[in-house]
């Protein structure tokens, strides 16, 4: 009985010491995936003009959300490079430090961004979309997204 209280005593020291971290920030998730590599952003800027720019800690990839129209509500946009009104495009650069910068670009998909606009600007996509290289169509790989929001 004795060792059953301890036990229940350390159990319950042991449980209460435990806290979850809530992480409030409206950063949510910033990362995306591209050729394979998951990138976080150091800084994600809104211009109220329509770009939505994240960038990663010493510039080694940048993703930007190039909206035609710029989003004044939440809602969906489709992905596209067509420049019809509500759409986005999408680029994301790969960067090699000393060699340059290789520019990737969403073409015409079906999936919808989602769009959220609650005094910053929010943006992310149901799995993922295939990004052209602008130089050379034929290098193309799968972009996915975590929620990107402006801080």
């Amino acid at each position: 009985m004795k060792k059953n209280l301890i036990l229940y005593s350390c159990l319950a020291l042991l449980l209460g010491a435990c806290k979850k971290n809530h992480d409030n920030s409206s950063n949510s998730s910033n990362t995306w995936t591209f050729y394979g590599n998951t990138y976080q952003a150091a800084t994600v800027t809104y211009l109220n003009y329509g770009n939505l720019t994240a960038i990663t800690y010493g510039g080694t990839s940048t993703l930007m959300f190039a909206f035609s129209t710029p989003p004044t509500s939440s809602g969906e946009m489709l992905i596209t490079d067509s420049g019809d009104p509500n759409t986005v495009v999408i680029t994301v650069a790969r960067c090699t430090f000393g060699i340059g910068c290789t520019f990737y670009v969403s073409g015409k998909t079906n999936v919808q961004a989602n769009v959220t606009v609650n005094g910053k600007v929010s943006v992310d996509f149901p799995g993922s979309i295939w990004v052209h290289n602008q130089a050379n169509y034929s290098d193309s790989t799968q972009l996915s997204v975590g929620t990107i929001t402006s801080q």
